[in-house]
């Protein structure tokens, strides 16, 4: 099999595209004869046998889209030999179905024109684990999850703002004074996944998971809805190594960062207040130039072209979050930031406090 790398399958995907579609998430798979035939043709004669799987082998890249699934059969060199489209209202009413183990991710699509199976493995390439998963909840979205252990929300303010706007200074000032009477912990989401990013192995996370974190920070992306469970981890191991209990509030900066995300934290905590930094991109960047929230020394993350996307990011995708919470009647703030605006500036209009609960 020729190397596959990320650039290589962004490549081949490149023609099967439409205008305005985007590749979110790919993967590569197999499938092979049944591991009963595959054990008889070892015993007939490995040799052989060996050579004959090979041959009955077929591989796979299949590639998730803002729009569709995509699979590519290929060659042993790489090169696509067929292209099979899946629009993604296709599987309501199909039969299809996925499973995710501790190392394999299966698919099966049983629609009669054209249907599919493979396996993907953490093995073929390291962005396999979270892509498959990725492409197996888009095909199924009734695959069950395993359940988290029942738990009680915890009440939560969300900062929200583009980078370099002061949500992580004012975050840790919060903590810092509390508010409204109440113990705070700041949970910076962008922080621990840099973190978590840096390490070579980490417990809870696999190598995969990892490769894919920092994939999204050198990209300036966001996580999406199928790697929820990458944030949902380190959100729990912050709340229990913080000792976060009820009565407590979390300040919860990056995350959510979309509506996809929200729907998903509200498992875990209770938005009580939206405080929203409102910041043009010109004072983004003398905020970031001056380091005027004391938070960005050492930042990898602060090149302008990276600090443009990730302002063209919160635009398309974290600012709907305010029209989401609102509707939902979660009181929101909304502040304006200047160059030189510090913290303590910000605190003052944080009150009064919401109302407690129902």
């Amino acid at each position: 099999m020729a190397r596959l790398d990320k650039d290589s399958i962004s490549k081949k995907f490149a023609p099967h595209l439409q205008e305005g579609e985007l590749l979110e998430h790919f993967a590569y798979g197999i499938k092979q004869p049944h591991v009963v035939a595959i054990a008889l043709l070892m015993f007939l004669a490995i040799l052989p046998g060996i050579l004959i799987v090979a041959l009955l082998t077929k591989s796979y890249l299949v590639g998730k889209t803002n729009k569709r699934i995509v699979v590519l059969k290929i060659d042993g060199r790489g090169r696509v030999r067929r292209v099979t489209p899946y629009g993604l209202d296709e599987f309501r009413g199909a039969a299809v179905s996925t499973s995710t183990g501790k190392r394999l991710t299966h698919v099966r699509i049983d629609i009669p024109a054209k249907p599919f199976v493979a396996k993907f493995h953490p093995a073929f390439a390291p962005f396999n684990r979270p892509g498959a998963m990725a492409i197996a909840a888009a095909i199924d979205p009734r695959a069950e999850k395993t359940a988290a252990p029942a738990m009680a929300l915890l009440d939560a303010i969300l900062l929200l703002g583009p980078t370099g706007a002061g949500k992580s200074p004012l975050g840790e000032r919060i903590e810092q004074r509390g508010l409204w009477g109440r113990r705070c912990f700041h949970f910076d989401f962008g922080e621990n996944l840099r973190a978590v990013a840096a390490l070579e192995s980490a417990p809870g996370f696999s190598a995969a998971q990892l490769d894919y974190v920092r994939d999204v920070l050198e990209r300036g992306a966001l996580l999406e809805n199928e790697t929820f469970v990458i944030a949902e981890n380190i959100l729990d191991r912050f709340i229990a190594s913080r000792g976060v209990g009820p009565g407590d509030l979390l300040v919860m900066n990056g995350l959510p960062r979309h509506v996809g995300q929200a729907r998903d934290v509200g498992g875990r905590v209770r938005m009580i207040r939206v405080v929203e930094l409102v910041c043009d991109a010109g004072t983004v960047v003398r905020r970031i130039s001056t380091n005027a929230g004391s938070d960005r020394a050492g930042r990898k993350d602060d090149a302008i072209a990276l600090v443009r996307q990730k302002l063209r990011t919160f635009a398309a995708r974290t600012a709907p979050l305010l029209a989401h919470y609102e509707q939902q009647g979660v009181l929101t703030t909304r502040v304006r930031v200047s160059a030189a605006t510090q913290p303590d500036e910000l605190i003052a209009e944080l009150t009064p406090a919401p109302p407690a609960n129902p």
